[in-house]
């Protein structure tokens, strides 16, 4: 009706949730458009990529978890457990036990909970949690912590928790999607109304984003598994499409995971082209700081630094410049301009179709043809 999608999925006040269905088919086009012939992201091997270290460093930061990812490999390889380190090895088993294609229902649900909380709850959590939910009231901080006025949701009624989650396992089980951009908006669906019900007291929003990615993969959406990382550099775009969306309309959350996932995707794209061209394998890092590049809108030097420094441990400035952005610099890949002290990916590095190119939103973030 009037162009709305109506979801099978109730609020508290027992009105369905829906969303705009034009505006969605728009954006989904124009990734359909993009995704044309790129069958590089359309496999197993690249999700599974995806998902170890740079994955794990990115849901983390969401909720202002940041670590080294050399850091963060060096646990994976060590099994270092110690409480320190638990919100890493957390999500490493959680990514291992989705990745084995296991049945998505209230059970393994569970499961994948206990693997990801492990270590993490509180004694109140603890003592207060159901068979599978919690059983007193959770509220939900939306504003950061440097902020003078704090703004609470409160998750849903101890009461309707496991009702709404049962149907959101029957929202999972109908009407099976034909298309990727499909399984990708009802990937969304199931992350927006997991966090608006908020089942657990604590390490809701990282269970959420897990179980979008099970999804993903139980139906081989593969390309789509990158849509954290756009939401580890837009935080408070994301807070702010779920606090918009929770009066009913979740058109404001869908619109802001497929235009972020569209920016990832192109980035992806760009990022695959140079390796391809370079010729050799990148360390992670490198792989890191092109992204923070590819992200940066004024392409200055201080940008990317204060990008990594956001989503990093803390680390001085010229140590940044020196130790992260110099060596993309001397293997060429990476142009500084050090009169107007900008940073520019080198363009003989990129061999993808010009016709294509011209789409792209990354070509202000190339350097000039010759």
């Amino acid at each position: 009706m009037f162009g709305l999608e109506i979801i099978d999925l109730k609020r508290e006040n027992g009105r369905r949730f829906f969303y705009d269905k034009v505006r969605i088919k728009k954006l989904i086009k124009e990734i359909e458009e993009f995704l044309e012939e790129e069958s590089f992201m359309d496999d197993f091997n690249f999700s599974r990529k995806m998902m170890l270290s740079l994955e794990i460093k990115t849901n983390n930061s969401i909720e202002g978890l940041h670590d080294d990812i050399n850091n963060i490999e060096e646990v994976i390889q060590t099994q270092n457990g110690g409480i320190e380190n638990r919100r890493i090895l957390n999500l490493y088993y959680g990514y291992r036990y989705i990745l084995l294609n296991n049945s998505i229902d209230k059970d393994s649900l569970k499961k994948l909970y206990s693997i990801l909380s492990q270590d993490l709850l509180d004694d109140y959590s603890i003592e207060n949690m159901g068979e599978y939910y919690r059983e007193n009231d959770v509220y939900i901080m939306n504003s950061n912590y440097d902020q003078l006025v704090l703004d609470f949701d409160k998750g849903m009624s101890p009461s309707k928790v496991e009702e709404s989650m049962d149907s959101l396992f029957t929202y999972l089980e109908n009407e099976k999607d034909e298309k990727l951009l499909d399984v990708f908006i009802k990937s969304q669906i199931i992350h927006f109304y997991f966090v608006y019900v908020h089942p657990y007291f604590d390490v809701n929003g990282r269970t959420a984003r897990t179980f979008s990615l099970w999804y993903l993969l139980q139906n081989k959406a593969y390309p789509f598994v990158i849509f954290n990382r756009g939401i580890s550099l837009s935080k408070d775009k994301y807070k702010y499409s779920i606090k918009k969306s929770r009066k009913g309309n979740i058109t404001p959350f869908l619109e802001y995971s497929l235009k972020t996932l569209k920016k990832e995707l192109e980035k992806e794209k760009t990022i695959y082209n140079i390796r391809s061209n370079f010729g050799e394998s990148l360390p992670k890092s490198d792989y890191e700081i092109l992204e923070y590049i590819l992200t940066a809108r004024t392409h200055k030097v201080r940008e990317v630094i204060n990008l990594y420094s956001k989503n990093n441990f803390v680390m001085d400035a010229d140590k940044i410049l020196t130790e992260k952005i110099f060596p993309l610099i001397e293997k060429g890949i990476v142009v500084l301009n050090e009169e107007e002290q900008t940073l520019k990916i080198n363009r003989k590095f990129i061999t993808m179709d010009k016709r294509k190119l011209k789409k792209l939103r990354i070509k202000s973030y190339l350097t000039e043809e010759e």
